[in-house]
């Protein structure tokens, strides 16, 4: 799998949300609609679409008769993240830190 940034992760979420959502309504959305909600390029959309389809396997597909996006699969979720030893520690510091904080 590719390395994805952690705003680019958080980024592909919503884009899964928003694709889901459209399944399950029937308002799919297009490369455009997710690039203006998101407020990034629609260059960025594509790319990101594309780490889900190839990285992720997301049963993602495009429909011409509609013009828009959609899920094969509406019960498809993102694997969770994996995060390192460090990345845990730092979180727990900070966690710890700011628990401290409240209390005092």
């Amino acid at each position: 799998m590719k390395k994805v940034s952690r705003p680019q992760y958080y980024r592909i979420q919503r884009i899964l949300a928003l694709i889901k959502s459209g399944t399950i309504n029937g308002e799919y959305c297009s490369a455009t609609v997710l690039a203006r909600e998101l407020d990034v390029s629609t260059r960025t959309i594509l790319r990101d679409l594309d780490i889900l389809r190839d990285d992720e396997n997301a049963p993602i597909e495009y429909s011409p008769s509609r013009k828009g996006f959609f899920l094969h699969d509406k019960t498809w979720e993102l694997p969770p993240v994996n995060i390192s030893r460090n990345e845990l520690f730092a979180f727990s510091i900070a966690l710890t830190s700011t628990w401290k904080k409240n209390i005092y």
